[in-house]
C-alpha cells in the first residue's frame, strides 16, 4: 500500500507508503543491533545511496534534528522480487504514538508506558524495474495481545517481513508527516484498509473509527519505545485520530506492498501496485450508487488494473485486454471511474478506438460523479459545468455539439465524431440512481 510518501513536520513523523528505485551490488554482513531491532541484513552501498537521496529530498522544514533523527548505523536492508529497501529507526525527544484502544484502557489503569508502543522506521523503497525511489515513514501499532504474546517487544516487524503472528496495525505517513493511509491485521493478514478520516463531522457509521495518540516529550533522545527508555520526567499530552475501515482481501501473504501476486475483488484483478493505490479508490467509487451499479455490471468481466511504468497515457483502458494500465503518483477516484467507465463501454457493445462519442459520454460520466461527490476535475470546473450542464438538463444535438468541442479540446481533435451515435444511453443506464 501501501499507499501511496514522504516527510515533513515531524511533530507528526512517523510511517507511510510505497516508493520504488534501483538495483545495485550487495555487500551484505550481519550488524549490531538497536535494543529493539531484529538482525537484520546491511547492505552499505544501498544504505549510502538511501542517505543521499533523504538529504536531497526531505522537505526543508521538517523538524529532524531537533525531535527525531535517523540512527544510521542501525540501518538495515531487504528486498524481494519488486523492490529493495532500507530501514532506518530513528531516535526522538518528542515522538507521536498511535495507541488501539485496548492499549489505551491498559496505560490508563496500570500508568506503565510498556502498552505505549509503536515501531517507526523511515522507509527508502527503490523499483528493481524502473529505477524509481520514493521515502516515506512506517509506524507499526500492536495491540495488546500481540504485545502480550511478544513479552512486550513486537519488534520482529519490517516493511517486507511482517511477523505471520502479527496483530494490530500498519500506519503510513508521507515525508511530510502526513497521515496518507493503514492496514489493520489479525493474525498476521490484512483484514481492513485504513483511510485518515477528514471530515470534520461526528463519526456516525461503524466503519469510522478513532484511535488515541499521545504525544511524549523525552528529556534525553531516546530508540522510540526500546526498553531502554527512562521514564521519569516526560510529559505526555493526547489528542485523537480517525479513520474510515474499508474491507479487505485475506491474503496469506501480504509484502508491505512490495511483494509480487495478483488479487481479485468483486471480479476486479489488481497487481501489487494497483492494490495498494488503486483499491482505496474503488472502495470510495463503492459508496455511490452510479459506483456500485458500474462496478456491479463489470463484476463478472475480468478488468485488471496494471501499473505500467512509463507509459505515456497516465491511465488508459486497454480493450483487447481489458486491462487499465496507470502510471501516476497520485490516483483519483474520478480518473478510476473514468476508465472502467469505457470497460463498462465495451461490454454493451461500443467500438472505443478512435471514437469521440464514446469518449464525451465517458466525459459525461466523470463530470456526473465528480459533481454528485465533490469531486475536483482536471482544468476549471466552471469549464466542465459550462460544457456538460446544458446537456444534462436538455440533451438536445446544439448541447451535446458543446460537449463535443469541450472533449476534443482535450486532446481527443482526432478522433471521430460519428453523428448517429450522438447519445449517451450507458450513462443513463449506470446513473439511474441519481
Amino acid at each position: 500500500m501501501k499507499i501511496d510518501l514522504s516527510y515533513r513536520s515531524m511533530n507528526l513523523f512517523i510511517i507511510t507508503i510505497i516508493l520504488f528505485g534501483f538495483i545495485f551490488a550487495c555487500v551484505k554482513s550481519d550488524i549490531q543491533t538497536s535494543p529493539q531491532e531484529p538482525v537484520k541484513n546491511r547492505d552499505i552501498v544501498r544504505i549510502m545511496i538511501a542517505k543521499d537521496w533523504l538529504n536531497r529530498n526531505l522537505p526543508p522544514d521538517i523538524k529532524s534534528g531537533s525531535e527525531w533523527m535517523p540512527l544510521w548505523e542501525y540501518a538495515f536492508t531487504e528486498e524481494s522480487k519488486n523492490s529493495q529497501t532500507v530501514e532506518i529507526p530513528i531516535a526522538y525527544l518528542k515522538e507521536q504514538l498511535i495507541v488501539l484502544p485496548e492499549c489505551k484502557k491498559k496505560f490508563l489503569q496500570t500508568k506503565e508506558h510498556k502498552y505505549l508502543q509503536n515501531i517507526t522506521r523511515l522507509i527508502v523503497e527503490t523499483n528493481a524495474e524502473t529505477g524509481k525511489t520514493r521515502g516515506y515513514f512506517m509506524s507499526v501499532v500492536p495491540s495488546l495481545n500481540y504485545l502480550e504474546k511478544t513479552k512486550f517487544k513486537p519488534f520482529n516487524n519490517s516493511y517486507l517481513d511482517r511477523d505471520s503472528k502479527f496483530d494490530g496495525c500498519v500506519i503510513f505517513r508521507d515525508l511530510t508527516g502526513r497521515l496518507v493511509n493503514g492496514w489493520m491485521y489479525s493474525d498476521g493478514k490484512i483484514i481492513l484498509s485504513m483511510e485518515p478520516y477528514v471530515n470534520s463531522a461526528p463519526l456516525t457509521k461503524p466503519t469510522e473509527y478513532c484511535q488515541t495518540t499521545y504525544e511524549i516529550t523525552y528529556t534525553e533522545w531516546t530508540y522510540n519505545n526500546s526498553a531502554n527508555v527512562d521514564y521519569s520526567d516526560i510529559s505526555i499530552s493526547e489528542s485523537t485520530s480517525c479513520w474510515i475501515l474499508y474491507d479487505y482481501l485475506n491474503y496469506d501473504e501480504f509484502s508491505g506492498g512490495g511483494g509480487n501476486y495478483d488479487a481479485v475483488d468483486n471480479g476486479i484483478t489488481y497487481d501489487a501496485t494497483s492494490m495498494e493505490l488503486i483499491k482505496p479508490a474503488i472502495d470510495k467509487i463503492k459508496q455511490d450508487c452510479a459506483g456500485v451499479e458500474l462496478l456491479n455490471s463489470l463484476a463478472d468481466y475480468g478488468v485488471k488494473f496494471e501499473y505500467v511504468v512509463g507509459q505515456l497515457n497516465p491511465m488508459a483502458f486497454m480493450p483487447n485486454s481489458k486491462r487499465i494500465t496507470w502510471c501516476l503518483e497520485i490516483v483519483t477516484a474520478p480518473q478510476v471511474f473514468h476508465e472502467l467507465f469505457h470497460a463498462y463501454q465495451q461490454k454493451k457493445g461500443w467500438t472505443l478506438p478512435k471514437n469521440l462519442n464514446a469518449e464525451i459520454e465517458a466525459y459525461l460520466a466523470l463530470y456526473k460523479y465528480s459533481i454528485k461527490n465533490g469531486f475536483d476535475v482536471p482544468g476549471a470546473m466552471n469549464d466542465w459545468i459550462n460544457a456538460f450542464k446544458p446537456y444534462v438538463t436538455d440533451p438536445t444535438q446544439n448541447n451535446y455539439q458543446t460537449m463535443a468541442n469541450f472533449v476534443k479540446n482535450l486532446g481527443y481533435s482526432h478522433y471521430i465524431d460519428d453523428p448517429a451515435l450522438r447519445s449517451t444511453p450507458n450513462v443513463t443506464s449506470i446513473f439511474s440512481c441519481y
